[in-house]
This record gives C-alpha cells, sequence and structure tokens, in this order.
C-alpha cells in the first residue's frame, strides 16, 4: 500500500511515511524470496497493480489483510481533493 501513495498525496508526512515503510520492508521481502528459492520453491511474483510481492491475502485468510480483490480495488480509487491525505 505504501507503494501506492506516490502520485495520490501532496502531504510531505505521508510521502514520508509511505517511503520510510518501502525502505523497510523492501530489505524484508528480498529476505523472503531468498528464502523461498532456497528450498526449491519459486520467487515470489510482483503484483504490479497492488505493489504486494510475493502475497495472495485471498488465500491465507489472515485477519486484518487485504484480498487481491480488495487491493486491486483500492488502487483503482482516488481521493476526492478536500481529503487530509490529499
Amino acid at each position: 500500500m505504501a507503494a501506492m501513495v506516490e502520485g495520490r498525496s501532496t502531504k510531505p508526512q505521508v510521502i514520508e511515511l509511505a517511503n520510510a515503510i518501502g525502505a523497510a520492508q523492501g530489505p524484508e521481502m528480498e529476505q523472503m524470496s531468498t528464502l523461498l528459492t532456497g528450498p526449491g520453491k519459486p520467487a515470489p511474483t510482483t503484483k504490479a497493480a497492488a505493489g504486494m510481492s510475493g502475497t495472495d491475502h485471498a488465500a491465507g485468510g489472515m485477519s486484518g489483510t487485504m484480498s487481491a480483490q480488495q487491493m486491486s480495488e483500492l488502487a483503482a480509487r482516488t481521493a476526492p481533493s478536500s481529503t487530509p491525505c490529499g
């Protein structure tokens, strides 16, 4: 979701937070990909529309996560110019 901020917000605090989240999660995702390919499994793929690397929340049923459809719907939305994040 942090990758979705680019081009959607002009608020420096929101952009800074999204960049910090992306910087923290990037190495974690790379490490997980490396761990997964170690035992001979394919590396996760990047879902370009959602900016999520190798996740399928719809299949996992994890509490608090979004399904692939929900992520796609979120990616397609735009905020009204009067919102605090705009």
